[in-house]
C-alpha cells in the first residue's frame, strides 16, 4: 500500500524544490493543474504576489511512495494515471505540481500544493483527515 507523508518545508526554497523535482535523472512525469509544469515556480510566485501572500510557507509538499514490490508491478501508465488522480483532486481549488520519479527501488510523487488559493486568496490548510 502506498505511503503517504507530509513533508515540512525545510531549508528548501520554492525554485530550490523545483529544480530538485526536474531532475532528468530522476523524472518520469510532471503533470500541472491550474498551471504549466515548466513555468510552475513563475506562476505559483505571480499568485502569491498578486495577493500579497509572498511570508511563510511558499507551497506544501506531500510525498506518495510506493514499496519496493508495488513498484516492481505498477507499470508506467498506472504509475502516471495516479499520479494525475492525486494531482486532479488538489487541482480543484489550488496550483498543483506533479513530479513522479523512479531513481530509487521506491517509485514515488512529489506533489507540490501553492499555498495560495489563485481565485480567493486564501492560504492552503489540511489535516490529517484530509489524507485519508
Amino acid at each position: 500500500m502506498a505511503i503517504v507523508k507530509a513533508v515540512k518545508n525545510g531549508k528548501n526554497s520554492l525554485l530550490e524544490m523545483i529544480n530538485y523535482l526536474f531532475n532528468e535523472e530522476k523524472i518520469v512525469f510532471a503533470y500541472g493543474y491550474g498551471l504549466n509544469p515548466h513555468y510552475a515556480y513563475a506562476e505559483m510566485k505571480f499568485v502569491q504576489e498578486v495577493w500579497h501572500k509572498t511570508e511563510g510557507r511558499p507551497y506544501k509538499q506531500f510525498v506518495v511512495s510506493f514499496s519496493e514490490d508495488e513498484s516492481n508491478w505498477l507499470d508506467l501508465n498506472s504509475f502516471c494515471h495516479l499520479g494525475r488522480t492525486i494531482g486532479e483532486y488538489y487541482g480543484r481549488n489550488w496550483q498543483t505540481l506533479v513530479v513522479g520519479h523512479d531513481n530509487t527501488n521506491h517509485h514515488h510523487y512529489h506533489v507540490i500544493v501553492n499555498s495560495v488559493n489563485p481565485v480567493t486568496g486564501r492560504k492552503f490548510t489540511t489535516s490529517w483527515s484530509d489524507l485519508r
